[in-house]
């Protein structure tokens, strides 16, 4: 699962990477558009004959990071979900790992991370496979913190840690640094203020699921005009 804001090659890159050994593996691919304008995933999708369901978000929300990922999980159908980020891509051998083992709730696994040359990166922490009903455990991410990059990641991984164990795979992550999610083409301005009243406030009730969306499927599942 990932979201996605204006960035059709990184899109086609991605794409393009599943597709070589998608076919091999029961997998469901799931991509979130966080109200796109000027370069759908809609279109992108199109050009290809990749399977996933998309997920649309109609209204607009200034970085609304939080929201988008609460879509991908709220639409995922498998037990257990993959989430990145567009810059990011799960090589084969990371995905064949995964399948066919058996997996308990409880945890959360987070991958090494190296970019395309090989080197060797600091772990992604928005990049982690866990079971859907213990992302809902944990809350979800807070989408009152729209508009907050960056402070996503920290905020779920403060309340993860207190629902789950954290485990460090041996298994890999690809970044492309090119390709960084840093930006998407919006302009950010961070009211600290109200950040750190977010932060401090206890028992918060956290807000998800605010947007209206629509939902297609592509390939397999469907070709949608």
């Amino acid at each position: 699962m990932l979201s996605y804001f204006n960035q059709p090659d990184a899109l086609r890159w991605q794409i393009n990477h599943y597709m070589a050994f998608a076919s091999r593996y029961n997998l469901e691919f799931v991509i979130v558009d966080d109200c796109s304008a000027v370069f759908p995933a809609r279109e992108v999708i199109r050009e290809t004959e990749f399977s996933c369901r998309l997920v649309e978000i109609l209204s607009e929300v200034r970085w609304n990071i939080p929201g988008a990922r609460n879509w991908g999980m709220a639409v995922a159908s498998t037990d257990f979900c993959l989430r990145t980020d567009i810059d990011h891509v799960f090589p084969e051998s990371t995905i064949g790992g995964l399948i066919g083992r058996v997996w308990n709730r409880g945890e959360i696994l987070t991958f090494r991370r190296r970019n395309m040359h090989g080197s060797e990166m600091k772990r992604h922490g928005d990049s982690f496979f866990l079971s859907r009903s213990d992302f809902w455990e944990i809350g979800g991410y807070d989408e009152r913190l729209s508009g907050h990059y960056g402070k996503n990641a920290k905020d779920f991984t403060v309340r993860a840690l207190r629902k789950v164990k954290i485990v460090e795979s041996e298994l890999e992550i690809l970044a492309r640094e090119d390709f960084s999610s840093t930006g998407q083409g919006r302009s950010l301005t961070v009211n600290r203020l109200k950040y750190r009243i977010l932060e401090r406030s206890r028992n918060r009730r956290l807000l998800r699921l605010r947007q209206p969306v629509r939902i297609s499927d592509f390939g397999v599942r469907g070709n949608p005009a």
